[in-house]
């Protein structure tokens, strides 16, 4: 479990959270939501005791900020939204990196689509390989921790996939919470979030502005509240929300020009 008491965090003279009272439960996939700069990732960063803070936060019980890089480590995997390479490390040595016993890898690869990368450079892998790769690392640090539950948390993990490997993130990720674990992850992709998450925790300002599931938290009000932004949230009966640009007052140019040759060819008339 993950609760926080009035967390609140500065930089210099800038709040960047402030007051935020919630408490996450393993078994859900929780997702952190909010325009640019509204402290999502500020805020994975202090749960996971990468920045100081106020108030409290307790990781299964324990004080983050009392808690040893080696305890946090059994409890919780960090996937940063970036991370460089400073050496020529091979796949295989970046993802043991998080292997608290001795395991074999390739299964974990081949999880995340990467089978066979294992003797690869991983300074030389594409934006997408390298998110899976750090996933990877992360699923391997969950399999070998001694402590339950244990927490991912992934700070937009699928910011440079393609769909097919989105989808199979949000996937494994909803996999792991039914195992047991838990899953706090930071998205900006709101379809993608609704279709992954249990929980929706909406930031603005540094603030905690909605939270609960899909269905109440994404609303028009929130759309035009948190993200300064007219789109009506639409739905069907039986589905969960979801949102269209094209609803957007004001949309009036074509989204594909009226001069690209068809992609399809016509169908040959009967005719013909």
């Amino acid at each position: 479990m993950i609760q926080t008491e009035n967390l609140t965090l500065h930089r210099g003279k800038r709040v960047i959270l402030q007051g935020l009272n919630f408490t996450l439960r393993p078994g859900e996939v929780s997702v952190l939501i909010g325009p640019n700069g509204s402290g999502k990732s500020t805020l994975l960063a202090a749960l996971s005791g990468a920045l100081p803070y106020r108030g409290s936060v307790r990781l299964n019980g324990a004080e983050v900020a009392r808690t040893a890089p080696g305890a946090l480590a059994e409890a919780r995997a960090v996937m940063a939204q970036a991370t460089s390479l400073s050496f020529p490390f091979s796949v295989a040595e970046v993802v043991t990196l998080g292997a608290r016993r001795p395991l074999a890898v390739e299964p974990f690869l081949a999880e995340v689509g990467l089978a066979g990368f294992g003797p690869r450079n991983a300074m030389e892998l594409s934006g997408g390989e390298a998110q899976r790769m750090h996933l990877a690392r992360a699923l391997i640090q969950a399999e070998t921790a001694a402590q339950a539950p244990f927490w991912l948390m992934l700070d937009e993990p699928v910011s440079s996939l393609d769909l097919a490997h989105q989808v199979a993130v949000m996937d494994r990720a909803r996999a792991f919470a039914r195992g047991g674990g838990g899953v706090l992850m930071v998205l900006h992709d709101l379809n993608l979030a609704v279709r992954g998450a249990d929980r929706l925790l909406a930031l603005h300002g540094g603030r905690l502005v909605a939270d609960g599931a899909p269905s109440s938290v994404l609303t028009d009000a929130l759309i035009a509240g948190v993200y300064d932004c007219a789109l009506p949230v639409n739905r069907v009966p039986a589905a969960s929300p979801f949102l269209l640009v094209q609803s957007l007052p004001g949309l009036t140019a074509p989204l594909i020009p009226a001069n690209l040759p068809a992609m399809v060819p016509a169908k040959p008339s009967a005719a013909g």
